[in-house]
């Protein structure tokens, strides 16, 4: 019989490890807020405003971008505000929250009585260990900082209407403006603050589920500054009632 010779295997050429040019990590797109409301289904338009997820491993300039969205209900101009991950400005290097603030404070509680938003970590978490999250004292802060918001925006909705009335009427002396700050006590009274995005109590440090004792922190702390909000924790697949807003309530839940 025939015989054929052995065929010899020739290794393929492969590049040296260190001749691969290295692959940066792509750079967060930077979003920038919506001018106006935008609609996403029949009856229904939102408008987006970027807030800041932590910081990437890159340091200063890798922040990591999330936003929240006012969703209206056209017919009633009613309105839920929700987040995604967000971070603190306090601790963010490109802070957002407060243009959402901004933003929201005249029409807390007519036109917006509801607010959903993360609160990841129970009370105590370091600065440096939040990784782009909440944590109550943070929370009770940005609250605090929407307080503090709606109370300027009535002080100067009542200034206006106190110098229009000053107009149609007799002159008098005028009072010299001292820019004092408002008091925020019971600013926040008539919204609902729906608490989302609980991390796992992996450790097993508390006998309650984590989400409850997440909102009992958050609300001990917001009855402490006397804001007037109401914390409820979110459990899954709990029905909200939207009573305060009945054009978007739907079979009674």
């Amino acid at each position: 019989r025939a015989v054929h010779p052995r065929r010899r295997s020739v290794p393929l050429a492969r590049p040296a490890h260190h001749a691969l040019p290295p692959h940066p990590l792509p750079t967060p797109r930077r979003l920038e807020p919506a001018a106006e409301y935008k609609p996403v289904a029949r009856g229904l338009s939102v408008r987006m405003f970027p807030v800041s997820h932590g910081q990437g491993a890159g340091g200063a300039g890798t922040t990591y971008p999330s936003s929240a969205y006012f969703v209206r209900h056209d017919a009633s101009a009613r309105e839920l505000l929700f987040f995604g991950d967000v971070e603190p400005d306090a601790v963010a290097a490109e802070p957002g929250n407060a243009e959402v603030w901004r933003a929201a404070a005249p029409k807390v509680p007519h036109a917006l009585p509801a607010l959903f938003i993360e609160c990841s970590w129970p009370a105590g978490r370091a600065r440096d260990v939040l990784y782009g999250h909440l944590s109550p004292e943070h929370l009770a802060d940005e609250l605090g900082a929407l307080a503090l918001e709606v109370a300027c925006t009535r002080q100067r909705q009542e200034q206006k209407q106190q110098q229009a009335q000053k107009q149609n009427g007799p002159r008098k002396k005028k009072r010299r403006n001292t820019d004092s700050l408002p008091s925020v006590k019971g600013a926040l009274e008539g919204l609902r603050v729906y608490i989302i995005h609980c991390k796992d109590d992996i450790e097993k440090k508390f006998d309650e589920p984590i989400h409850e004792v997440i909102a009992d922190q958050v609300r001990e702390l917001v009855d402490a500054k006397e804001l007037g909000a109401e914390i409820i924790a979110v459990e899954q697949g709990m029905h909200i009632c939207t009573s305060t807003m009945p054009s978007l309530s739907t079979s009674g839940d």
